[in-house]
């Protein structure tokens, strides 16, 4: 779902919406939208967002630490996350980098989070081959 830039991407309903409506989402653009706060990701905490593996925040300056903790306490399958012009931290998002192990650490000028790691889904397909040879 893209939204990037949105005006009217605004309070919490819009994010309990995405977030209830919309859970089988795997691609959410929020870059540049204003009003994308740490309370916005509350709500992908209290309502989880199991599909979500791709989510853009760059320019959500009202982005921090605490709201992406409370971002990826819902989305357990994240491999894209753009935090470029939020107020997350380098240290906070090296500790995100050791619970997504699918994921490169990336800082650019243009982009500063996590990408996925090359053959990403070829690692991620071995992965549940090997929970399922394990669990017989």
């Amino acid at each position: 779902m893209r939204v990037s830039g949105c005006s009217r991407i605004t309070g919490m309903a819009s994010f309990e919406a995405i977030c209830c409506c919309c859970r089988s989402i795997s691609h959410l653009d929020l870059t540049n939208c204003s009003a994308v706060s740490d309370y916005a990701m509350i709500h992908f905490a209290e309502n989880g967002a199991p599909m979500l593996s791709h989510i853009l925040l760059s320019g959500c300056s009202k982005v921090t630490n605490t709201g992406i903790e409370w971002l990826v306490s819902g989305c357990p399958n994240l491999v894209l996350l753009n935090l470029k012009g939020t107020k997350v931290t380098l240290t906070s998002l090296k500790l995100l980098h050791d619970r997504y192990t699918l994921c490169e650490l990336t800082v650019t000028k243009e982009f500063f989070g996590l990408q996925p790691r090359k053959r990403h889904l070829d690692q991620l397909a071995i992965l549940g081959i090997c929970v399922v040879v394990t669990s017989l």
